[in-house]
């Protein structure tokens, strides 16, 4: 890597395609020519990309050890598979999808089931925090510190 800085996890975010929805095998696929043996993957993602990130936890197969889903909608009913990826759920305060979303439910049973999810709310902001959201100290050390786990 650039300036001889070699980290132990590799972070994918998945952009939006033209059409309004994800091929998620495409992504699977993605994931498993890039990732590198013993690497741990953080996948991140904002608003569809962010809902796309809770859609991959659920991918058995690919071993996920934590995913940032930024304004993403959660739409799974199976909860308990996510009790071993870390997740930082960051949204908007005034976000529509936030205030009609489960996900003050969905974190609180994540962390029921000994799980690593946390719930971040960025006040006065709504949909539109993408750039906010990536330059969170917390996030930061959050990313370093899941690459020593």
């Amino acid at each position: 890597m650039e300036n001889g800085v070699n980290f132990s996890f590799k972070i994918i975010c998945p952009q939006c395609p033209d059409i309004p929805s994800w091929d998620i095998s495409k992504l699977e696929k993605f994931i498993s020519e890039v990732r590198l043996p013993n690497q741990k993957l953080i996948i991140s993602g904002y608003s569809m990309g962010g809902t796309a990130t809770w859609d991959l936890a659920h991918i058995n197969n690919i071993n996920i050890n934590g995913i940032i889903s930024v304004s993403g909608n959660y739409c799974h009913s199976d909860i308990n598979q996510l009790s071993n990826i870390s997740i930082p759920a960051i949204y908007g305060e005034n976000d529509s999808r936030f205030i009609n979303s489960n996900i003050l439910k969905v974190t609180n049973v994540i962390n029921q089931h000994h799980g690593h999810a946390t719930l971040i709310i960025l006040k006065n902001k709504g949909h539109e925090i993408g750039q906010d959201a990536f330059i969170l100290s917390d996030l930061n050390k959050w990313i370093l510190s899941l690459s020593y786990c």
